[in-house]
Order: structure tokens, then C-alpha cells, then sequence
């Protein structure tokens, strides 16, 4: 789990980015293809798994689909749910 609040680079499980500041899109598309996949999805799964790697903001707010500053395994559910569009992310 990586918790945001930040920087441009964030690192860790004690990051923070404020995407809402930041105007960056909470969406989904990791990618920035403008389409939501299963690759956007995994992409967000190995955020929310792993620790001390480097990611850029925009791919954090991205996989934070529930916007609450947290990238988890139910963000990435959410993801996976729009790419069926069952579901969508905060921001689309």
C-alpha cells in the first residue's frame, strides 16, 4: 500500500500526493492512453504491492480510483470493475 502526500517522484509507503492540488485525474488510465485497460489495472496492482520503488505522481493518482490518497488492492478492483464497466473511478 502507498499512502500519497508529495512530491513529483514518490518512494515508499509513506508518500502523499495531493492529486487534487495537482489537477491530475484519479481515473484509472495508468497508461494515459485515454482508454482504461487490464494492463492499466495491473500497472495499479504493482503499486499497491510494492514498496520502497519510485513511481511517478501522475501513475499514483491515477491507480488512487477511489481518491482517498491511498493506492490499494481495491483500487485496482475498481480499475479492473471499469475495464468491464461495471464501475468508475472518481474522476471518470
Amino acid at each position: 500500500m502507498i499512502v500519497m502526500t508529495g512530491a513529483l517522484m514518490a518512494q515508499g509507503t509513506d508518500v502523499n500526493v495531493d492529486c487534487t492540488e495537482l489537477e491530475l485525474p484519479r481515473n484509472g488510465d495508468l497508461t494515459g492512453d485515454g482508454v482504461v485497460t487490464a494492463n492499466d489495472a495491473q500497472m495499479a496492482m504493482w503499486i499497491a504491492v510494492t514498496t520502497g520503488t519510485n513511481f511517478q505522481v501522475n501513475l499514483l493518482c491515477s491507480a488512487d480510483c477511489d481518491g482517498d490518497g491511498v493506492v490499494t488492492e481495491e483500487d485496482v478492483t475498481s480499475i479492473f470493475l471499469r475495464v468491464l464497466s461495471l464501475e468508475t473511478c472518481i474522476d471518470g
